[in-house]
């Protein structure tokens, strides 16, 4: 039987999204990446879960009365050569407290004054972060503020009106260094308005929702989860979902062996195709993958599937790509292709054998 060979995926990594009915996935799109390298662009293989930058801070205030610390906790941090500290007592817990300029004792705290931030009512500081030049972020659990020239005089503190349209739903209160491509990084649940997600703010362009595409994920996060930075690659780490704000790609680590579910494969006017082969074009001289294809009747859904274990061997490992056959041709008018159990090797293509069923041409899954 006559066809035409088309190159299905070649630009790993892809982005997932959660956020739209599979069969609406668009090219550089899928619905699962996981454990997948965000560093070889082109290529399908294993890479780690990235890491906080070494830099990166997150310390929860406790009580000044608490005698030991973790590695987590801090009674107070040193900004803009003084100290602050959140005030912990029932019902000033939105009062953040400061002590005179140059006053480096680690042990005293000697108050020379606070800001209170209750524009939006007594509700409790969950988050300050160091902002631009001389500023401080304070997030509450609705809204934000910024106090500006904290690295001068106390005279010369300036508090901003609180900002709706941002806030943090971290239990408790804390300091980070949440500041990436001049945005503060946060996790919100903004409650009835909408569940937990991951935003970027600035005072200037106002939230950017990072989780637009992967909410379903964001919302299925741990009540206690924070964002994290890795500076050098230019990563949002929340929890095992990565954000890349240069390729602005969203990844997935849970663990385990590399995952992939592309988008969805289909003609013009959705016209049935028969497929007869699927190759792979392969780096690594040995290793294995499962491959499935899964395919389907528009408003059926994926209904059926075959799989088949890729092995590359001393036999077989020159080869330049490793076809899948199948047993007979398959006359579908959707298809998509999963890939797991990644070992030993990576995926530079997946490319595909098929034919019109009407022969009118060949598919071309190119665009």
């Amino acid at each position: 039987m006559a066809g035409t060979w088309a190159i299905l995926e070649d630009n790993w990594p892809m982005s997932i999204n959660t956020s739209v009915e599979w069969l609406k996935l668009r090219k550089g799109e899928c619905s699962d990446l996981n454990m997948v390298s965000y560093e070889h662009d082109g290529l399908l293989q294993y890479a780690a879960a990235p890491i906080p930058s070494k830099e990166f801070i997150k310390k929860k205030f406790v009580p000044s009365s608490q005698v030991t610390l973790s590695d987590t906790e801090a009674k107070k941090v040193w900004l803009y050569n003084r100290w602050w500290r959140i005030n912990l007592q029932a019902g000033t817990k939105f009062r953040l407290e400061y002590t005179g300029l140059g006053e480096q004792d680690v042990e005293a705290f000697n108050l020379a004054g606070y800001v209170d931030f209750r524009d939006d009512g007594d509700d409790e500081i969950r988050m300050i972060i160091p902002f631009e030049s001389g500023s401080i972020v304070v997030l509450k659990e609705k809204s934000g503020y910024v106090l500006s020239n904290a690295n001068g005089d106390s005279s010369s503190f300036r508090q901003s009106p609180a900002y709706w349209g941002i806030g943090c739903s971290n239990p408790g209160s804390w300091y980070s260094n949440a500041v990436i491509a001049g945005n503060i990084v946060t996790v919100w649940d903004g409650g009835d308005s909408h569940g937990r997600r991951h935003f970027m703010w600035n005072t200037r362009d106002g939230a950017e929702e990072l989780s637009l595409t992967v909410r379903a994920l964001a919302e299925a996060q741990d009540n206690d989860i924070r964002a994290e930075l890795n500076w050098s690659l230019n990563l949002v780490i929340v929890g095992e979902v990565v954000y890349d704000l240069v390729k602005r790609r969203v990844y997935h680590f849970t663990g385990g062996k590399p995952s992939y579910t592309s988008r969805p494969y289909y003609e013009v006017f959705f016209k049935p195709i028969i497929w007869q082969s699927i190759a792979f074009v392969c780096v690594g001289d040995k290793g294995s993958f499962k491959a499935t294809f899964q395919y389907g009747q528009i408003g059926e859904g994926i209904g059926k599937e075959i799989s088949k274990v890729i092995k590359i061997t001393d036999r077989n490992k020159d080869e330049f790509f490793h076809e899948w056959v199948f047993d007979e041709p398959i006359n579908t008018r959707v298809g998509r292709i999963k890939i797991e159990e990644v070992d030993g090797v990576g995926i530079a293509q997946i490319v595909s054998l098929t034919q019109l069923a009407d022969s009118i041409r060949a598919t071309d899954f190119s665009s």
